[in-house]
């Protein structure tokens, strides 16, 4: 009775774990964001220009998160809050670019910037970068570059 016990309390465990875990979406089959939750410092990112390379953002899918939204920084301002499996494309300058994420749901009195994860990208002229938006269940919030997502 105990090995039966044990088997199905590890196969409740696994099943868990599989449907909490994020999954990569390819940039192809996500959703655009929102107008509502794109903000006024991504004008600056819109525009598509000769000199500019393109910046590609994806939330990973799955239920892991799934409950609130990730807000994405760029330069140290707000451009949107994605929920799963949604997308952003940007188009950023040459050179040093600080790409952040945080937590997209903040009690009044908090700022944006709470929880913020950022780094650096080094942007070179007309090239393209893609970006995943995810939850780890041990480490939050992350953002991490990939050649996984065209």
């Amino acid at each position: 009775m105990a090995k039966k016990t044990l088997i199905l309390l590890l196969l409740f465990v696994t099943t868990i774990c599989i449907g909490c875990s994020t999954s990569l979406v390819k940039y192809s089959e996500s959703r655009a964001v929102p107008l509502e939750r794109i903000y006024k410092p991504y004008e600056k990112y819109s525009e598509a220009t000769p000199s500019k390379s393109k910046l590609i953002v994806v939330r990973d899918g799955g239920i892991l998160g799934a409950g609130g939204s990730a807000a994405l920084f760029l330069n140290g301002e707000i451009v949107a809050r994605f929920r799963t499996s949604e997308s952003l494309v940007l188009h950023v300058n040459e050179g040093d670019t600080v790409i952040g994420a945080g937590p997209g749901v903040k009690m009044n009195w908090e700022s944006d910037s709470v929880g913020l994860v950022e780094q650096t990208l080094m942007v070179m002229k007309n090239q393209t970068y893609y970006y995943r938006l995810g939850i780890h269940p041990y480490n939050g919030l992350v953002l991490n570059r990939s050649t996984q997502l065209e």
